[in-house]
This record gives C-alpha cells, sequence and structure tokens, in this order.
C-alpha cells in the first residue's frame, strides 16, 4: 500500500464518523426548537411568545396580547410581562420553574407534547394546582 493511501483511509473514516454524529445531534436540537413561537390559550383569550433563552436550553414565555372582551383593570397590566421564567430543563421537551399566573408564582413544569401543544402544570404551595393547555397560533 502507498503512503499515500494509507493517509486517506483515516481522513475517510474520520470523515464518516463526523458525518454520523452530526445527523444524530441534528435532529435533537431541531426537536427543541419546535417549542420556539406564538401560542394561545385553549380559549384563545390570551397569546404567549415562547422561546428557548438564557443558555439556549431555558425556556421563557411572555403574554402578549389579551382578547378585547377579557381585558380588565386586574389583568391588563399583566400584558408584555414574563409568564415562563428561565425554567430549567429537565428533559426532552421538559422545563421546570416559575410560572406567573395573574400575579401569582406558581412551581410548574412545561411540556411541550407535540409540535402543535404545550402543556403547563403548575402548583401555589404545593396545594393549588392547575393544567394549562397552550396551542400553537396558526399564521
Amino acid at each position: 500500500m502507498s503512503p499515500h493511501r494509507r493517509s486517506f483511509v483515516p481522513v475517510v473514516r474520520l470523515a464518516a464518523v463526523a458525518t454520523v454524529l452530526a445527523a444524530t445531534l441534528v435532529p435533537a436540537r431541531a426537536e427543541t426548537l419546535r417549542v420556539n413561537g406564538t401560542w394561545q390559550s385553549e380559549g384563545k383569550e390570551a397569546t404567549f411568545e415562547v422561546a428557548l433563552c438564557g443558555d439556549g436550553t431555558q425556556l421563557c414565555g411572555t403574554l402578549v396580547t389579551l382578547r378585547p372582551d377579557v381585558v380588565t383593570d386586574d389583568n391588563k397590566h399583566h400584558l408584555g410581562q414574563i409568564v415562563i421564567d428561565n425554567a430549567k430543563s429537565v428533559g426532552p421537551d421538559t422545563w421546570s420553574g416559575l410560572i406567573h399566573y395573574l400575579g401569582y408564582d406558581l412551581q410548574g413544569t412545561i411540556v411541550l407534547q407535540s409540535p402543535e401543544r404545550i402543556q403547563l402544570n403548575g402548583c401555589l404551595m404545593m396545594v393549588l394546582c392547575k393544567t394549562f393547555y397552550l396551542d400553537r397560533q396558526q399564521s
């Protein structure tokens, strides 16, 4: 075997390994990025912007709009406020952290159930718990 042939074989093997690794890593990142976007409450009363934040694995969300017929003096000041506050990734498409809901700080879990649905579970003092669903806003 010529010296040029021997030096070429490891480079080909290295390229093949790099290609396989890249193919396995890219889909995992793409799956997590599915959470970024505009989401609506089930009754379409509120719209939220949700995105990865912090180090790129944390989750943040902001209340963007309220439907005009549900705006009150008690809730209108929550517009533009953080709802999901730097929740930490605890598994695939799952985050844990603070959920701010109508002036209450709930310890919660956020799960991207599908590309079209987020489930938020929040508890106040581990006694009063509520589950919310957000659906991806259709363009």
